[in-house]
């Protein structure tokens, strides 16, 4: 993993924008995948800066860009906590790409985190049978937590417990707040480009410990390394 100390948030856009930018204008599909929380932001900027690169092509846009989370909170479509709603608030104009929100219709009943859990779980799963065959590029922006989670993935979690080699790429478990659908470890090693951002002093023992050895999942954010490329961008000194 690649650490980038920054002044700002708009170097991570900058710098990710342009890699997708030219990954579309070569006519290579990207799959980007984003989070909520302090990434929400910046990924809704990005995917702004790739629509004004586009704004001549956007059949060409949608047809080459897919839009999705790593994560989300379940219940019903627009729940308060939702990383997609989150996303929204923040400029995303999903309608530009070929997106796909964890949550559909029908989501928030009893036991349904589990069938959206599994209709994730194809989706992904056929990303990566694509980019298997070299017809996809897969992206992702995801924070990291002060307890060393990223995406849904907490420590201790049944998502954390999920072996990195298992075929298993998502998941619904039930944390401590919210119930979660999340991307597995398995999926990381599917992944082109890992992208973390994390800033604040309050990250620090999560960052310090990216560095050091350990177990893949302990904490989980170590998972990023599994991608074929990761960078985390801090504004943290090393």
């Amino acid at each position: 993993m690649t650490i980038t100390r920054i002044q700002s948030a708009d170097a991570v856009r900058e710098s990710l924008a342009q890699r997708l930018v030219s990954k579309l204008k070569s006519n290579c599909p990207v799959l980007f995948m984003v989070s909520g929380g302090s990434t929400a932001p910046v990924a809704a900027a990005v995917c702004a800066d790739v629509a004004r690169e586009f704004r001549d092509r956007s059949k060409i846009l949608k047809l080459l860009m897919s839009v999705t989370l790593a994560d989300e909170r379940y219940g019903t479509v627009g729940h308060p906590d939702s990383n997609w709603r989150l996303l929204l608030e923040c400029g995303l104009e999903p309608e530009l790409f070929a997106s796909f929100p964890i949550l559909g219709e029908g989501s928030g009943t009893n036991g349904g985190e589990d069938a959206d859990a599994r209709a994730f779980g194809d989706m992904l799963a056929d990303a990566a049978a694509r980019r298997g065959h070299d017809a996809l590029y897969i992206a992702a922006l995801l924070g990291i937590g002060e307890d060393g989670h990223t995406a849904g993935i907490l420590p201790g979690s049944p998502a954390a417990a999920i072996s990195p080699e298992d075929p298993t790429y998502a998941v619904a478990y039930r944390s401590a707040i919210f119930n979660r659908i999340t991307i597995t470890p398995a999926f990381f090693r599917h992944m082109d480009l890992a992208v973390a951002y994390a800033t604040g002093t309050n990250k620090r023992a999560a960052i310090d410990a990216l560095r050091s050895e350990g177990p893949a999942t302990e904490p989980p954010a170590r998972l990023l390394s599994l991608a074929r490329e990761s960078v985390l961008y801090t504004d943290l000194d090393a």
